[in-house]
């Protein structure tokens, strides 16, 4: 509906004269569904679509950030992808970090630099960023 409207108009503003293809990887998906029935959860067109896209942005961007209100599946989307991802991959197991930003200042989360001693002190971003980048495990980092 509105949101998949949205996400197509920012890959059509990355990707100026690309046509879109709606193209499912249907591996993937039978991987969702499969994780979605043995967790007792309903295979609702509109979640399998917000994974699907999920799983599109992550194959664009660094970083993704999942947001709305509470209960509206967000979790649900992320851990579907993360455990469907492991079971279709030969690269090992997906190493998920989680973070509420709202719980935390913007210091906390970003770093910040202390005028008075000229030191510089890590965020939790900052802090998570370096332990993936000196990871030697194949394990794919979210």
């Amino acid at each position: 509906s509105e949101d998949l409207k949205l996400f197509h108009l920012l890959l059509g503003d990355l990707f100026p004269g690309l046509e879109l293809p709606n193209s499912h990887d249907e591996l993937l998906l039978t991987a969702v569904e499969k994780y979605l029935e043995k967790e007792g959860l309903q295979k609702h067109d509109f979640l399998l679509d917000k994974i699907l896209q999920l799983h599109a942005s992550q194959q664009t961007r660094h970083c993704n950030i999942l947001v709305g209100q509470t209960m509206c599946g967000k979790s649900t989307a992320w851990k579907a992808l993360s455990v469907a991802k492991s079971e279709i991959s030969n690269k090992g197991n997906i190493d998920v970090k989680v973070i509420n930003a709202t719980s935390v200042t913007l210091s906390e989360l970003y770093g910040a630099y202390d005028l008075q001693t000229f030191e510089w002190s890590d965020g939790i971003l900052s802090t998570i960023f370096k332990q993936c980048a000196e990871s030697e495990k194949a394990d794919e980092k979210w």
